[in-house]
């Protein structure tokens, strides 16, 4: 069974959605990439609690365009909040998610280019749970490189370019080479706590 769209139509669906944001909720994410671009390393546990923060701006995003911006905003920093603390008190299991979320994405992306069709809901599945597998074993080495891909791609959406690939990889790039260059290697147990 294919999936019913294609990464591509599935991106546009997600940056409309992204577009309809409020501009208050895109100032936050600017900050926090900001933050995560230049010190990931020593703000990772933002990274960590990040899924929950955006499972609020998601929620925000995704309702009708008739609600109240201010509604929009208070259900967003609500779901935030609420995300944010059930994955900071759950830590270890936020370091499980994000290596699905990363294996599940990496799998629907590249099952197309490498068997030249959509890759089936299995294909999914096997992607997610070999990142949640995977993940937490690299996760203290790589903190730099995550950190710094999700704050640009944080970045990129609060700059309104949520979709664009040149920006994304230009604010990475930068964010990888700042904390490489200003942050000293931390240890196991500076990132799992």
């Amino acid at each position: 069974m294919a999936l019913p769209v294609t990464p591509q139509e599935a991106l546009d669906a997600f940056v409309k959605m992204l577009d309809a944001t409020p501009i208050g909720v895109r100032g936050v994410a600017g900050v926090a990439a900001a933050l995560l671009i230049v010190a990931g390393a020593r703000f990772y546990r933002m990274a960590i609690v990040l899924p929950g923060i955006l499972a609020g701006v998601f929620e925000a995003s995704a309702l009708p365009l008739s609600v109240e911006p201010g509604w929009r905003l208070g259900v967003g920093v609500v779901v935030s909040a609420m995300g944010g603390l059930i994955l900071f008190f759950m830590e270890k299991l936020a370091v499980y998610v994000v290596g699905a979320m990363l294996g599940g994405w990496v799998t629907w992306v590249l099952w197309p280019i490498v068997a030249q069709i959509q890759g089936p809901w299995w294909a999914l599945a096997v992607g997610a749970l070999a990142g949640m597998v995977a993940f937490p074993a690299i996760f203290p080495t790589a903190i730099r490189w995550v950190t710094s891909i999700t704050g640009a791609l944080l970045g990129a959406w609060a700059l309104g370019h949520p979709g664009n690939p040149w920006i994304i990889m230009s604010l990475a790039a930068v964010g990888i080479v700042v904390q490489t260059l200003t942050q000293p290697a931390s240890t196991d147990d500076e990132v799992t706590g």
